[in-house]
């Protein structure tokens, strides 16, 4: 699981994107959501997720608010 920071959203559009401690922004989109809800992610809101490879980069899937460690 990869963990990361939203960093951005687009609520207008249903989509955002996660920076991850080292490496690349991930995109989301709320389709790709099944564990937690659009409208309960802030700016702010650290994540894990799976990462698959979009047709225009890389994509969080199976996203989820992050468990404290």
């Amino acid at each position: 699981m990869n963990r990361g920071v939203v960093v951005r959203l687009e609520r207008n559009h249903g989509y955002g994107f996660i920076q991850m401690k080292e490496g690349p922004e991930v995109f989301f989109h709320q389709r790709f959501l099944k564990l937690i809800r659009f409208r309960d992610i802030k700016v702010g809101s650290i994540v894990e997720f799976e990462i698959e490879r979009g047709y225009r980069g890389l994509k969080a899937i199976n996203m989820r608010f992050a468990e404290d460690d």
